[in-house]
Formats: structure tokens, C-alpha cells, sequence
């Protein structure tokens, strides 16, 4: 359930995925990053670390979702994967 999927993930850090970071910028499709406000396991800085590295992914806050957007805001996170892309 979803407390077991939140201490697993409480169990990571920035250091498992640091030898990846600087291949960001190297993602060349539109996308779009949808954070919620209230997430828990990754703060709200590092969405805005990872959009300012990611060039044609704007960020999307979802003021009512922590980490699992799909359970906090399915309808939300619908219409993010439904909308056409839009380059910065």
C-alpha cells in the first residue's frame, strides 16, 4: 500500500541518481513536469531544479497532491498526459 511505497522511497537520495543529472540537458522532446505541492519525499526546490535543466519542459504545480500525483490528482494528472506539449 502506499505507506510501504513511501518508506521505500524515503530510502533513496539525491546520490542514486547523481551520476544521471547531467544528461538532462540533453533531453530534446517536449515534455512537462507536474509536481505537487505537498510532496513529501522530493521538495518543491527540486522541481525547480530539474525544469531549469530540462529546457522544453514547463512546470506545473498541483496545489492539492504530494508525491503520488495518480493517487492525489488522477483527474489533474489526466489532462497533463492529454495536453499537447508546449516548447518554452
Amino acid at each position: 500500500g502506499q505507506a510501504a511505497y513511501y518508506r521505500q522511497y524515503s530510502q533513496l537520495r539525491q546520490a542514486d541518481t547523481a551520476e544521471y543529472e547531467d544528461l538532462l540537458g540533453e533531453i530534446s522532446i517536449p515534455g512537462r513536469i507536474l509536481w505537487g505541492r505537498h510532496d513529501q519525499i522530493l521538495p518543491t526546490q527540486y522541481a525547480e531544479w530539474i525544469a531549469a535543466r530540462l529546457p522544453d519542459a514547463p512546470l506545473s504545480w498541483e496545489d492539492n497532491a504530494g508525491y503520488l500525483l495518480a493517487e492525489d490528482a488522477p483527474a489533474r494528472l489526466l489532462a497533463e498526459i492529454l495536453a499537447q506539449p508546449q516548447v518554452r
